[in-house]
């Protein structure tokens, strides 16, 4: 699994989490609200705005696969 800001995130907040969302059966899982994928969506455009306006070369890993364990709704 890669080291993500999200997996650190859920890390911190819960190292249960971490064990669930790797090796727990995806079926059990919440939908996710409306609310929060409208949080997502804001989320990638102010990180795809922030990264437009970076004065400095990067490596994109969008194209990445994450795994089935991140994987989400994105981009």
């Amino acid at each position: 699994m890669p080291t993500i800001a999200s997996v650190l995130c859920n890390l911190v907040q819960c190292p249960h989490r971490l064990n669930l969302d790797l090796h727990g059966d995806p079926g059990k899982r919440d939908s996710e609200s409306k609310f929060v994928e409208l949080l997502w969506e804001r989320g990638i455009d102010f990180e795809n705005e922030v990264i437009a306006n970076l004065k400095i070369s990067f490596k994109d890993l969008h194209a990445l696969d994450p795994g089935p364990a991140l994987t989400r709704r994105r981009i």
